[in-house]
């Protein structure tokens, strides 16, 4: 899918969505019971509520339906018969609070780091290679940089903008998660949770008491606003440590990759597929990040996966006769 069709899905989408809800919408009173406007909600029942909001490309569901369930959480981990596991759970976010304080240290440090780098640099005289300079066939480069931004459309392909905002939003949930137990640990109600959507940029929320989060004592505090954070570290490092169990599992018996290619196609009997160029390459324009390229001149890229460098690398010899038949341009057809 190109930029073009996407963004034209996006805005067909938008429209679908803001019209059905300007026709299905409750009617506006015909006497005003306040000067104060309120933004249009659509309440789809009333014991349990749940308004959805639009505002042009922002959509927002908010609801109460989980308020009891979240109480009941509460109740249980001020039960004395749970003691042992309130006290496990408060360790658990102990950990948090102290790898929020680390990673808060952490982060000042780089940011110190790489803005005295960025004063100093221009004033060590050391000149440095261009960022454009071609590479060589055969030597490999590889990014020595920890973080690599995800860029749908520059960096991966444009089609895999769906999968990156299902696990953006599964993120969210999971990060909203641990602020709604840990607030259950402290007794500390939700008035309300819900999602949002903001263009295609998915969010989710919770919502606490003002007053009673107010009244906790700071390392209170610091449990509920860091458990957010903690739980997205405790997923990443739970994802880390299955993909190294899986390498392992595939390395020793063959059944990892099983596991690994659930939802993917594997082309590698076609060919090879295209993940990045670079900026002054002449294929800028004419590859697309994902496709697929099946042969080089008559060499087939399939099944052999070091035919690729092999054929890219190799150089060609010498002793082959350059000769050729000269033909007249008049024989060629125009």
């Amino acid at each position: 899918m190109s930029l073009f069709h996407a963004i034209s899905l996006i805005s067909f989408i938008w429209l679908v969505i803001n019209v059905l809800f300007h026709l299905f919408k409750p009617k506006a009173a015909l006497l005003p019971t306040s000067n104060t406007s309120r933004p249009r909600a659509w309440s789809l029942w009333t014991e349990k509520s749940t308004t959805i909001t639009v505002n042009k490309v922002h959509i927002r569901i908010q609801t109460n339906t989980f308020n009891e369930e979240h109480d009941y959480l509460a109740g249980k981990l001020k039960d004395r018969r749970f003691t042992r596991l309130r006290r496990w759970v408060v360790i658990f976010y102990n950990f948090g609070i102290v790898a929020g304080i680390c990673g808060m240290v952490l982060g000042l440090a780089a940011l110190t780091w790489i803005t005295l780098r960025l004063a100093i640099d221009p004033f060590s005289g050391i000149q440095k290679p261009p960022n454009h300079s071609k590479r060589d066939l055969s030597s490999e480069t590889h990014s020595t940089s920890f973080i690599h931004p995800i860029i749908p459309g520059m960096t991966v392909p444009l089609g895999h903008l769906p999968i990156i905002l299902i696990a953006m939003l599964v993120c969210q949930i999971i990060h909203e998660l641990g602020h709604a137990i840990a607030g259950a640990l402290h007794s500390v109600p939700i008035l309300s949770s819900g999602l949002a959507v903001t263009l295609v940029i998915p969010s989710a929320f919770v919502s606490f008491s003002a007053g009673l989060m107010s009244s906790l004592d700071a390392i209170a505090k610091a449990r509920i606003i860091a458990a957010g954070p903690w739980h997205n570290f405790v997923l990443w490092a739970v994802l880390v440590v299955s993909g190294k169990s899986v390498s392992f599992v595939d390395s020793a018996t063959g059944l990892g990759n099983a596991f690994t290619t659930l939802g993917w196609n594997d082309i590698s009997k076609d060919g090879r597929v295209v993940i990045g160029l670079d900026n002054d390459s002449p294929l800028q324009g004419v590859l697309k990040l994902g496709s697929v390229i099946t042969a080089l001149d008559d060499i087939s890229l399939g099944a052999d996966q070091e035919r690729w460098s092999e054929y890219l690398t190799q150089k060609p010899p010498y002793d082959i006769p350059w000769n050729g038949w000269c033909v007249s341009s008049a024989n060629l057809p125009s």
